[in-house]
C-alpha cells in the first residue's frame, strides 16, 4: 500500500486537468496508465458545479460548415 502526493493538486482541485477534482489516475493525470488500482475501474474527470470543463467534441459534419 502507499500514497500519493500531487504537485499539480491546488485546494483538491488538479491544475493539469482544467480544474477538474484530484481523481488520482483519471485521463490526463500522471498516474493515467501508470498505476492500477484494486477496483479495476476507470477514472474520469469531475468538475466542480459551474467549473469549466474539456471542450465538447465537434463531428467532421459541423466543422465542415454543412457544405
Amino acid at each position: 500500500m502507499g500514497s500519493f502526493g500531487c504537485p499539480h493538486e491546488v485546494d483538491e482541485l488538479c491544475q493539469r486537468v482544467n480544474g477538474a477534482y484530484c481523481v488520482p489516475g483519471m485521463l490526463g493525470c500522471i498516474l493515467h496508465g501508470k498505476v492500477v488500482f484494486p477496483d479495476g475501474k476507470e477514472r474520469r474527470p469531475r468538475w466542480p458545479d459551474g467549473a469549466r470543463g474539456p471542450t465538447p467534441r465537434r463531428t467532421p459534419d459541423e466543422t465542415s460548415g454543412g457544405d
